[in-house]
């Protein structure tokens, strides 16, 4: 039996949004589109994206790329990253667009998990797609 479990917040829609956050988590889809940038304890699933986007800079604005990745309790990460699509624009490349959202992750990590966040994140598959403004 597969149990599906779905943690939300959503926050007021900015028609100037920075990022564009689609999440995967638990089979499903969390659809966030914000401009805030997350910096703090994480305490929700959807508070992983914009952690990561606070230390994202994409090389040119509307380059899109989609991020495959799991957690440790301790905020770093388990495995390797796995970038599952790259759609760069206005003359960017594929290699510089995957390698800015690299040197994103590993500037951010590891996260600060709230402890009820680190007991329950170990080994949950995240797909993030990040959408540059």
């Amino acid at each position: 039996m597969f149990v599906v479990a779905v943690l939300a917040a959503f926050t007021g829609v900015s028609t100037e949004a920075r990022a564009m956050l689609v999440y995967s988590y638990y089979s499903d889809q969390i659809i966030i589109t914000t401009d805030e940038r997350w910096s703090g304890p994480v305490d929700l699933p959807p508070e992983v994206g914009p952690s990561i986007a606070a230390c994202w800079r994409a090389p040119h604005q509307g380059d899109q790329i989609t991020v495959q990745l799991s957690f440790k309790r301790d905020g770093s990460i388990f495995g390797k990253p796995r970038v599952n699509y790259v759609k760069p624009m206005n003359g960017s490349s594929a290699q510089a667009l995957t390698e800015s959202i690299s040197q994103a992750i590993d500037a951010c990590l590891p996260l600060q998990f709230t402890p009820r966040l680190a007991a329950n994140i170990a080994g949950q598959v995240f797909v993030i797609r990040f959408v540059a403004p």
